[in-house]
């Protein structure tokens, strides 16, 4: 463990305070000890008050006290195996020391802790809506606390989330976007609830009124995609058109790609197709990989390394590798902003290519085929007739399965074989 250390800062007139250091890691964390002393009765060496103080014992025995309280809470999220915070090791010196801490911190904090505890997207979803509603308190001139939740506050928020936020690039937000912060601060405030830090339950009366609209992202027909397959790409662009044709018949997040050589290798065969199970890191569930022949002829390539990328310029490059290919028929693009009244525009497709792409494009040639709703979940884990799958359909998993794999054969017969042998050559 790194050491704790004492020392004086803010020296004025012959006085000073005593800081708290400790450094674990790439953490820089100090705490202040108090009240100010005279300098002349701290020493350095030792770390501690000299016994010209006249409270010298009590003061050393609290410094004494801080940095077991330092050790005991750095102990204590180890053995959890949690992430140690700034706020983590202020909350427990605040709570050994009665400080007061104010409202709008525990609500911030609290926020934290639970964000802390959870990962990929619902981190990230906790974490940026914190940030709106702490740009809303400072537009409102209001205090965020557990109390404040009304229906009238969730109700401004929304307001302020439509009217008044913007992106980086000074754009509404989309109805999307809107609609996560919102469910994310019920979903926050409902845990809340359940661990006692409030006893309000006016946030659950609020309906969401955000209307989902459809997205602007394009999908790509069969015939686009063999012309993919049939287009010299230059050596820049090669991997992402990999990338594009994996995404677009798998289905599976930017999140999941990495992982699809490891869970291909637990393949198995239902009708005429193979299919792997891979854990999905949104939703914590499995969901089904179709390894149709292109899908097996890119894992060869590449020899289960999927290659790595960041999202930016996944996105970025997937637009340029369909303007190489000549997908720039023009579309009408609806708008997904929050504008009031959102006017749709005429684009090339290749602008409306991203790597949300994949997941519309296996949805949309599996309906074209006739593939019911509940099947197609099995891969993209969406499941808009769920209920009525698992009340009234008694099929196992794999008989599903099978009755999918005749779909996905009927996209598959349509990718020349010899295009498909010749391009990975």
């Amino acid at each position: 463990m790194a050491n704790i250390r004492f020392y004086p800062s803010n020296e004025k007139d012959g006085t000073c305070n005593i800081m708290l250091y400790f450094r674990p890691g790439n953490m820089i964390f100090t705490y202040s000890a108090g009240d100010r002393i005279n300098l002349s009765d701290w020493d350095r060496k030792r770390q501690r008050a000299k016994n010209s103080l006249p409270y010298y014992e009590e003061f050393n025995a609290h410094l004494d006290n801080l940095a077991a309280v330092v050790k005991k809470t750095v102990f204590s999220f180890r053995t959890q195996g949690r992430p140690l915070t700034r706020a983590d090791l202020k909350k427990a010196l605040d709570q050994a020391t009665n400080k007061p801490i104010p409202q709008s911190a525990t609500f911030e904090q609290y926020v934290k802790e639970i964000a802390a505890r959870k990962q990929g997207t619902t981190k990230s979803n906790y974490t940026r809506t914190l940030t709106q509603l702490k740009a809303f308190a400072k537009y409102k001139r209001l205090t965020l606390s557990f109390d404040a939740f009304t229906y009238d506050f969730i109700t401004a928020f929304e307001s302020y989330l439509r009217k008044n936020a913007r992106t980086e690039g000074n754009k509404p937000l989309s109805h999307s976007y809107i609609h996560k912060n919102l469910t994310s601060l019920k979903v926050i405030l409902r845990e809340a609830y359940r661990a006692g830090k409030h006893t309000s339950l006016a946030f659950e009366a609020y309906n969401i009124q955000t209307k989902p609209r459809r997205g602007n992202t394009a999908y790509l027909t069969i015939q686009e995609l063999v012309t993919m397959l049939n287009t010299e790409f230059p050596g820049h662009l090669q991997k992402y058109a990999d990338l594009l044709l994996l995404s677009c018949l798998t289905g599976q997040r930017f999140s999941d790609w990495k992982g699809i050589p490891d869970f291909s290798q637990m393949a198995k065969r239902f009708g005429e197709v193979d299919f792997a199970p891979i854990w999905n890191q949104k939703t914590s569930k499995t969901v089904w990989i179709p390894l149709l022949a292109p899908v097996k002829a890119i894992l060869d390539k590449y020899k289960g390394v999927i290659p790595s990328a960041s999202m930016k310029e996944t996105n970025l490059q997937f637009k340029e590798v369909c303007r190489y290919a000549g997908i720039n028929d023009l579309v009408i693009a609806p708008d997904a902003r929050g504008d009031e009244n959102p006017q749709s525009a005429t684009r090339p497709k290749y602008e409306l290519v991203s790597t949300k792409t994949g997941r519309t494009t296996v949805n949309t040639l599996l309906r074209d085929k006739g593939c019911p709703d509940h099947l197609i979940g099995l891969i993209t884990g969406h499941y808009g007739k769920k209920a009525m799958a698992d009340v009234y359909d008694r099929r196992s998993e794999a008989e599903r399965l099978e009755q999918l794999s005749n779909y996905l054969r009927l996209i598959e017969r349509e990718f020349p074989s010899n295009d498909i042998e010749t391009y990975w050559l």
